[in-house]
């Protein structure tokens, strides 16, 4: 890709006006003026707030049609637009380059372009790049993408990232021993031939080196599985060609990394012997941890599809520019150049198909490496890097999800039960021994938080495919009982989990887990992170009915809990019909005077709105609605998990309906807490009560 003339002056500082040349595309430019810049990437005050571009679309156009990279992002931009909104000179400004944050290996560069009304009176935002600093040694500065995601270049990409993972992550290599292998695994050495594997034992047979783990589609339908009957054949050979191809594929990815052995739950436990099957699933942290690598069929949507996809490779080609370096020293530093949209890691990350599946979360943060073979571009993760192709060396630290335990290197700390640095990790100053106390719930909330947004292949696999995570765990909660997903040591703090009202959230159909466990509702869940929170409720008796395994499925559970309690009226509004997320439970606003146990489902009203958010925006609520207080926050603290400061202060509740037949039984329907200034002595009047809640 290159940039057109145009494009390379705006970091040219402004002469005489001139009438815009035709753009013609000049590849990796290098600006020898310096542009009016102070500091690191503050224009000066004498320098103008923006610098024209093009003047017309159809200059616009050609600049595109002609390989401009930045053109090429702005023009689909205006052509989505009706013509007639879209103004006959259309003067694209560039603001200045601005430096909002520190970056670990320098500071990264931002710019935006917005088009300007012939009035001159209405600005919009059309396109915003980020410009990050590379090293000239960068090993990976010259990688170009190719248009298969099988090709050569990407091997010796993967390859790459392998080695400089084994010689330079001293973290990631340990405890790596290569005397531990599963009880099966495939071979694809010498002598066998390359149309087929065969299936090895082990402890009969010394592997002569590390293994491969493959993550791919759970509860595949491939006729080809290891079976009682056909064990001793495939002892002898498993014919490629009868295998799905996304197998095939990656026993071939295996092979070109130079790893001969490779371990496919399907090929490599026997599917109809329950028994080995539970021992599988209890070993299965131990198998892709011990693994040397693991490779993900992240972009497939079957396992029929393979693991190799063409793409439009101008998606994820880069532009490298030099500009002055910083602080007003001499010469100059090179940067990557790309859009801000196409940069966001972990969004292009987990939206591949594979991915999305609750089968894959905990194998994937199990894995010690991760080769994820994506649709649009390989990504890698270790405990140490995060890379892909756009970003081969490694992402941007402002990409980096510092709050979301659910990446491999943040886990990998977790686990290790540093507690302390983990949650430094996520402030980035010093831990006090309160914040200590909270690290567990923190982050454990921030795992299934992420979990929740991935689908189980069926319904009644959300507990048992966080299982051996929890079981994981259980190491650092030493002593805590595990209830549905939740931990006891964390009650009641965690029955203050919302839906986010995305579509498709409700609550499942199948009994699954208690209504006020998380584990109950389908779709993404958030936790009400409670600022200096005290908590009148008490729980003394809290029990859940597993069905096999403590830690998986479940069916029952009651908490018996102690709080202020009481009935209020549900009038639901005609305005808001039709409303399937948030819904605000609001008092009309005529002060004091009036019932304040009297709510209406409405939209907010100045500041009296008190926030209800149902479990199941779907759900036809009917009968008596009550309230439990749960917590009641004061004052304001840093929240660990946002990074940003928590105002909020008063009551959390959660919205009970009884259960049909009882006295004494409820079941949650909402979670509700205030905004500042809402009435609350309604709440502190009423009396102390105990009840179940199932």
């Amino acid at each position: 890709m290159s940039l057109c003339k145009l494009c390379i002056n705006i970091f040219v500082p402004p002469q005489e006006p001139k009438k815009p040349e035709d753009p013609k595309p000049s590849r990796n430019p290098t600006w020898r003026k310096k542009p009016r810049l102070c500091g690191m990437g503050k224009r000066n005050s004498a320098a103008p707030i923006g610098s024209a571009n093009h003047l017309t679309i159809e200059s616009l156009r050609e600049s595109a049609k002609a390989g401009c990279y930045i053109c090429s992002r702005i023009l689909p931009e205006l052509e989505g637009k009706d013509p007639l909104d879209i103004p006959p000179k259309v003067a694209l400004t560039s603001n200045t380059l601005s430096n909002p944050r520190q970056d670990d290996n320098g500071k990264d560069r931002y710019l935006s372009f917005w088009n300007s009304t012939p009035q001159g009176n209405e600005d919009q935002t059309l396109a915003s790049f980020v410009l990050h600093p590379v090293s000239v040694s960068n090993p990976f500065l010259d990688y170009q993408a190719s248009v298969n995601t099988g090709s050569d270049e990407c091997f010796q990409l993967a390859a790459r990232w392998m080695q400089e993972c084994e010689t330079t992550h001293e973290s990631c290599c340990k405890g790596a021993n290569e005397s531990w292998y599963p009880a099966r695994l495939l071979d694809s050495g010498d002598g066998i031939g390359l149309d087929r594997v065969r299936l090895m034992k082990p402890e009969l047979e010394h592997p002569l080196g590390p293994y491969a783990t493959v993550l791919h589609h759970p509860h595949c339908d491939s006729q080809i599985k290891l079976l009682k009957r056909n064990h001793d054949d495939f002892l002898h050979s498993i014919p490629l060609s009868n295998l799905p191809k996304t197998w095939s594929d990656a026993m071939t990815i295996a092979k070109r990394l130079g790893i001969r052995y490779i371990w496919i739950d399907a090929l490599c436990v026997l599917q109809d012997c329950e028994e080995e099957q539970q021992q599988n699933s209890f070993q299965e942290s131990e198998i892709y941890r011990k693994s040397w690598v693991t490779i993900s069929a992240a972009g497939s949507i079957n396992d029929d599809e393979g693991c190799f996809f063409d793409r439009d490779s101008r998606t994820i080609e880069r532009v490298h520019v030099d500009l002055p370096a910083a602080h007003g020293a001499d010469g100059l530093q090179k940067f990557t150049l790309g859009r801000r949209v196409e940069w966001y890691f972990w969004e292009k990350l987990f939206e591949q198909p594979l991915l999305e599946k609750a089968e894959s979360f905990q194998k994937r943060l199990f894995a010690r490496r991760v080769l994820h073979m994506g649709r649009d571009q390989l990504f890698w993760e270790c405990e140490k890097a995060d890379c892909c192709e756009l970003f081969p060396s490694s992402i941007p630290r402002h990409l980096e999800l510092h709050n979301n335990f659910a990446t491999k290197r943040s886990y990998a700390r977790y686990r290790q039960g540093n507690a302390t640095e983990s949650l430094a990790h996520l402030t980035g100053d010093g831990v006090t021994e309160a914040a200590k106390q909270q690290v567990n719930a923190v982050i454990w909330e921030s795992i299934t938080k992420s979990y929740s947004q991935c689908t189980p292949t069926v319904p009644e696999a959300k507990l048992p495919a966080l299982s051996n995570i929890a079981r994981e765990m259980s190491q650092v909660f030493k002593g805590d009982e595990y209830l549905a997903g939740t931990w006891k040591s964390q009650l009641p703090r965690a029955l203050l989990w919302q839906t986010t009202g995305k579509q498709g959230t409700h609550r499942s159909q199948r009994y699954r887990a208690p209504s006020w466990s998380w584990a109950s509702v389908d779709g993404e869940i958030q936790w009400q992170g409670v600022p200096l929170p005290s908590y009148p409720a008490t729980i003394d008796y809290a029990l859940v009915s597993p069905i096999d395994d403590p830690l998986g499925r479940v069916d029952g559970g009651v908490l018996r809990i102690t709080s202020n309690f009481g009935l209020v009226n549900w009038r639901r509004c005609e305005r808001c019909t039709g409303y399937t997320s948030h819904k605000d439970m609001s008092i009309p606003d005529d002060g004091y005077g009036f019932s304040h146990r009297d709510f209406s489902l409405d939209e907010p009203i100045h500041h009296s709105a008190f926030n209800v958010n149902l479990d199941d925006p779907s759900e036809a609520l009917t009968g008596d609605l009550f309230v439990l207080l749960v917590a009641w926050s004061y004052g304001t603290f840093f929240d660990p998990v946002s990074q940003m400061p928590d105002r909020r202060s008063g009551p959390y509740l959660l919205f009970l309906t009884r259960v049909q037949g009882t006295t004494n039984f409820f079941r949650r329907v909402a979670v509700g807490w205030n905004c500042d200034y809402f009435p609350t002595e309604w709440i502190e009047s009423l009396p102390r009560e105990t009840i179940f809640l199932v």
